[in-house]
């Protein structure tokens, strides 16, 4: 009996010594491998800026690693190596040299998966084999006690029946793996496995726990995405109503002259004039009515999914907006064909009006600068500037161009373009994080852009390709979104 239970212990005593060095290896290279590829992703913007300096730095902190016998970065662009060095340990058992190549990319807007250089990593195997030299009493010594435990367990499996309390802790552990908390682990077991059952059971309430208060988390920061929508409409609401205020004057004073006149001269007119101020009122009256279902529209709270048609719902955007066009710019649209989507019209619509009254603002920031300007300027020296600005007129005239693009089957491209100056370098990165304002007088609280970006990622959830991005070009800048 004994010789039955040895043999097999000692063979796989072998079998596990010999996978331990294996797995180590295969542990060790992967780790490395996983540290090439880490740094690679790192090195890459590095190698492609030239940033040398900081490439020999990094070079230095990962020949700390004693495994690490040479490390080698080339850049392809330049035909050279950046860096290549060499270190020598002494090791006192025969050692394997392993060497790992990761290939570097650039990915921008000009360049596509461009191979811009090479690291090269050489390592050892010389701790392992160390640390396998040091283990090998060890190991001996752990044949023999398994080998002596064997027969123990043996017996204890015969007299306890430990396969069954070892499949129920297996079960439990599953139901663990697929969340499936509500149901206690019951356990009544005395011995060692009984007290890791009990210990399972308390992590198992533990995870309920946790998973309970994540769920309370998930739900309290929709409420604070909510409330932050809200907030971002209630700060655009002062604007609207000035803009409603402004859009509703002309018409009411067309209809307050019409009915004036009819009332003073109401017996010199005939009938067909009558009917014509008639019409005109109702015209105005009607146009009274447009703006204030449009305001209506965007300030839904509700954010139910519909279809809509891209082009119809930014003119809407646009004609909230009309009264800033006393303030002279030219906006146009530009739609080959009619695209209809489906999700949240007002939310839409509020990402659009976000960025068109931002660049708005930033014409009127840029208009009273140009003012400013004009302070120091002699008498004499205005009638010629005045020539020349209108010759510049149509050149410097503030303009906002937005295309309507087809992006995939049911999904928009809307490009927005302005010549207002483009956005500060110092702060285009943080331009989409709250607080960031590109106005000295911060009336917003730097909320607009932050939450149209909120709500771009919110579409993401049901359509992985939405996205909102803003980049500078010449005198301007270009917002695009992806709806």
């Amino acid at each position: 009996m004994f010789l039955v239970i040895a043999l097999p212990t000692i063979i796989i005593s072998t079998y596990t010594h010999t996978k331990y060095k294996d797995d180590e290896i295969k542990k060790m290279i992967k780790n490395k491998t996983n540290i090439i590829n880490g740094l690679s992703v790192g090195l890459e913007k590095l190698v492609w800026e030239n940033y040398d300096n900081i490439l020999k730095d990094i070079v230095k902190n990962i020949l700390k690693d004693k495994d690490i016998r040479k490390i080698k970065i080339y850049d392809n662009i330049k035909d050279s190596i950046i860096v290549e060095k060499n270190i020598t340990y002494k090791c006192d058992n025969k050692e394997n040299i392993y060497k790992l190549k990761k290939i570097l990319y650039i990915k921008n807007n000009i360049y596509k998966n461009e191979n811009i250089g090479y690291i090269k990593i050489n390592f050892s195997d010389c701790q392992i084999q160390k640390e396998l030299k040091d283990k090998k009493f060890n190991f001996y010594t752990i044949i023999l006690i398994q080998i002596l435990l064997s027969i123990i367990i043996l017996l204890l499996l015969i007299k306890y029946k430990l396969l069954s309390p070892i499949i129920k802790l297996l079960e439990n552990l599953q139901k663990m793996g697929q969340k499936k908390l509500s149901k206690p682990f019951i356990w009544e077991q005395k011995d060692e496995i009984g007290e890791l059952g009990r210990e399972i059971e308390k992590t198992r309430v533990a995870l309920k726990n946790l998973f309970e208060q994540e769920e309370k988390i998930k739900k309290e920061i929709q409420n604070l995405d909510q409330k932050l929508y809200q907030q971002s409409k209630l700060a655009s609401l002062g604007e609207l109503i000035v803009i409603i205020t402004h859009q509703w004057r002309q018409p009411l004073s067309t209809i307050s002259g019409i009915v004036g006149n009819i009332s003073i001269n109401v017996e010199s007119y005939d009938g067909k004039y009558i009917h014509n101020s008639m019409q005109k009122i109702e015209d105005n009256l009607q146009m009274l009515s447009n703006t204030m279902s449009n305001f209506i529209s965007f300030y839904d709270e509700k954010n139910d999914s519909q279809n809509f048609n891209v082009k119809n719902t930014i003119q809407s955007c646009i004609d909230i907006l009309s009264p800033h066009r006393h303030f002279n710019y030219e906006l146009s649209i530009n739609c080959k064909e009619d695209i209809v989507i489906y999700g949240e019209k007002n939310l839409f619509q509020q990402v659009i009006l976000t960025i068109l009254s931002n660049a708005i603002e930033q014409f009127k920031i840029k208009f009273k600068s140009s003012l400013s300007n004009l302070r120091n300027i002699n008498k004499k020296d205005i009638a010629m500037l005045v020539e020349e600005l209108k010759i510049k007129e149509n050149e410097n005239k503030p303009k906002i161009s937005i295309n309507i693009l087809k992006y995939k089957k049911y999904i928009s491209k809307i490009e927005i373009i302005d010549n207002a100056g483009g956005i500060d370098q110092n702060i285009i990165k943080d331009i989409f994080k709250a607080h960031t304002t590109t106005k000295k007088e911060n009336k917003n609280n730097g909320l607009g852009l932050y939450i149209a970006k909120k709500i771009i990622d919110q579409r993401k959830e049901s359509m992985k390709d939405a996205n909102i991005y803003a980049q500078n070009i010449q005198d301007g800048a270009k917002f695009t979104i992806i709806y």
